[in-house]
């Protein structure tokens, strides 16, 4: 996942928070989750931490979590460019809006 922005990989099987992963003041950013059957959901969040918690309640297969710190006036460019590079390398995702197939 380096080549879109995604340096480290956070194994999320068997957690309900990532809190003790990401520090509180760098919160602020996209996030790439990555479920069982390999599709994947491409977000933005303030406070990561409490967008997982929010997904985790309706997901129960997630395996990974890749998360990119972005300032906050970018977080709407830099989610919209990363889901199309994923649409174009025909990646599975399972976003709804901002995709051209939702």
């Amino acid at each position: 996942m380096e080549e879109f922005g995604f340096k480290i990989r956070h194994d999320v099987t068997h957690r309900n928070t990532i809190a003790d992963l990401i520090r509180p003041d760098k919160r602020c950013g996209i996030y790439l989750l990555r479920f069982r059957n390999s599709e994947y959901y491409i977000g933005q969040a303030i406070d990561v931490v409490r967008r997982f918690s929010q997904h985790k309640q309706n997901h129960d297969d997630m395996v990974e979590l890749y998360f990119q710190q972005t300032p906050r006036t970018k977080l709407n460019s830099v989610e919209a460019e990363l889901i199309g590079k994923f649409e174009r390398k025909n990646i599975p995702l399972r976003n709804i809006s901002l995709t051209s197939i939702p």
